[in-house]
């Protein structure tokens, strides 16, 4: 079997969670004897492959990535404009005998449509967020959602990464259950770190990941004379939104080091990969804590 996977990230470079889930799915693929190619924006940081039966092509720059807004004053004028673009040149790019498309979240959904159809062949879609997660089920952006359903819609199999997803795409996009599976997120174990006194802040400073509630229990710990250094680890998406995390733009997205050790780590997710790792005792060595956001229940939702 040969498949065309379509992203947007690939390590080393990585705006989010999703290069780490594409970099272990095309690895473990690829060691099952499937051919995989895996196509992504360039970047300076050219991303290369091992396997001898996984490669990686990148298919021309863009200015747009998944946990970018249209309002956002830089890309002005231009997002939607990108964002099309991107899928035209994947669309173009794509050539040969493929037994499957596989595509990942809204970005790449308009190409997984096109090359269904121009080439004849599956189209499978992951879903790993949707619109509603990434707005904090706040003000929606009709666009997104639109191009959303269309995928879903079109896809002739829908990978959600939790239950909780899954619900989210049958009751708010109206897809047939029936076709959506379940497969969770997974990590490998990191081995125990030295114990300190530290609270860790472990994702993306964005809304979806609720960094504001960490500053302020911090403050609150920090106000009964508490000897904790608490620590945020992340990767700036919405400073402007939250001018208190300023200070720490810049800052690369966590490695799997850097929470090693830490005796309790601050995940506000539904089943994003940092909540994975925290929940490995060995990574973490302590406890997590998970608040029980909209996207965050239970660990029936998972």
């Amino acid at each position: 079997m040969k498949i065309a996977m379509i992203g947007w990230e690939y390590p080393p470079f990585k705006a989010g969670g999703l290069g780490t889930h594409c970099f272990g799915l095309t690895r473990s693929l690829a060691d099952k004897n499937i051919s995989v190619d895996f196509y992504m924006p360039k970047t300076k940081h050219n991303a290369r492959s091992d396997k001898k039966n996984l490669v990686i092509k990148e298919v021309g720059e863009t200015e747009i990535f998944p946990y970018d807004r249209p309002e956002d004053k830089e890309l002005a004028g231009n997002f939607f404009e990108n964002v099309y673009r991107y899928n035209d040149l994947v669309v173009q790019k794509i050539k040969g005998k493929y037994d499957l498309i596989h595509c990942h979240d809204w970005l790449t959904m308009k190409a997984g449509i096109a090359l269904k159809e121009k080439m004849g062949i599956p189209f499978v879609l992951s879903v790993h967020s949707t619109e509603y997660d990434r707005s904090g089920w706040l003000y929606p952006n009709d666009w997104f959602i639109r191009i959303e359903k269309e995928g879903m819609v079109k896809a002739d199999r829908i990978i959600a990464v939790s239950h909780f997803t899954k619900r989210v795409l049958v009751n708010n996009y109206g897809i047939n259950p029936n076709k959506i599976s379940v497969i969770h997120n997974a990590v490998h174990s990191l081995g125990e770190g030295r114990k300190q006194n530290i609270v860790l802040f472990l994702g993306r400073l964005t809304i979806q990941k609720g960094p504001e509630f960490f500053l302020k229990a911090a403050k609150k710990v920090l106000d009964h004379g508490e000897n904790i250094r608490f620590v945020i680890a992340g990767n700036p998406a919405q400073t402007k939104i939250y001018p208190d995390l300023r200070p720490y733009s810049g800052r690369n997205h966590p490695s799997p080091a850097q929470m090693n050790g830490a005796p309790a780590c601050f995940v506000y997710q539904h089943i994003g990969l940092d909540q994975i790792r925290a929940k490995d005792y060995e990574a973490c060595s302590g406890q997590d804590i998970t608040l029980p956001s909209k996207q965050s229940r239970t660990r029936n939702d998972m």
